[in-house]
């Protein structure tokens, strides 16, 4: 009997430390800084950004602008204002967030002269 107490309490330890072997999958060249990645990322959401405003009025001649970051009280990134232009003028701002990871457009507001309101709040 104290035998196979003994051999189950071996087994025990041995699948535990088995599981608790260190594993890494992250290749040295393939990582990027927060930087890189916010960068990536407002590159993305200003074609998002474009699209969205080319599927609302197909007829629309404009380019995203500038993109600026948004950021939660814990400095996470929340989301992201792309400035629109029409001819090289403001022509309007469009907000995207993330919901579930997938971009969702939560705000935004179309015409000649209409400014990024949050630019205007970090001046």
């Amino acid at each position: 009997m104290k035998m196979k107490r003994l051999f189950t309490l071996v087994l025990s330890l041995m699948m535990i430390l088995s599981l608790s072997a260190p594993a890494s999958a992250i290749d040295g060249e393939n990582v990027y800084t927060k930087e890189e990645i916010s960068s990536i990322n407002e590159v993305n959401v200003a074609k998002y950004a474009k699209s969205f405003v080319e599927t609302i009025d197909s007829t629309a001649d404009v380019t995203a602008g500038n993109v600026l970051t948004m950021y939660s009280e814990n400095e996470n990134i929340s989301g992201y204002c792309v400035d629109i232009l029409e001819d090289g003028y403001p022509n309007g701002y469009v907000v995207v967030k993330f919901s579930d990871n997938d971009p969702v457009v939560s705000e935004f507001s179309l015409g000649e002269n209409i400014r990024n309101p949050y630019a205007k709040i970090m001046e």
